[in-house]
């Protein structure tokens, strides 16, 4: 598994905003749980992310269900795990085909197209 680099803007008393590049190696969780649903809620500090199984001949159809597990991110780190998420699936369709989620495909599509104009123009995207 390859080793990522995140890089942060951190405010430094005295002047301007500057990055900073570091890495971080994770291991590997020892176990996982499956989700196939969560919910995410947030505030102006944080994003919350909680996950849950519905099984449908378990679980009524228009009913509630208990989330698992749940996570409390900043915003930053919230859109650097997009990113990931994002580059992780394109690499997933890459080798095992498209996937089909049709709000997916337009997203995807449309984010490429923003990403290839922004990259041609130096800009950055909206």
């Amino acid at each position: 598994m390859a080793e990522p680099e995140d890089t942060k803007q951190v405010e430094v008393e005295s002047g301007p905003l500057r990055e900073v590049s570091f890495q971080i190696k994770i291991q590997e969780a020892d176990s996982f749980a499956y989700s196939n649903v969560a919910s995410i809620s947030m505030s102006p500090w944080d994003l919350r992310v909680n996950f849950a199984d519905v099984n449908p001949k378990l679980d009524e159809p228009e009913g509630t269900t208990k989330a698992f597990a749940g996570i409390i991110m900043p915003p930053e780190h919230a859109a650097s795990l997009a990113l990931l998420l994002m580059d992780q699936l394109h690499r997933y369709e890459q080798q095992f085909g498209l996937i089909r989620e049709p709000k997916w495909r337009a997203m995807a599509t449309a984010a490429k197209q923003r990403l290839k104009e922004a990259t041609k123009g130096g800009t950055e995207p909206k």
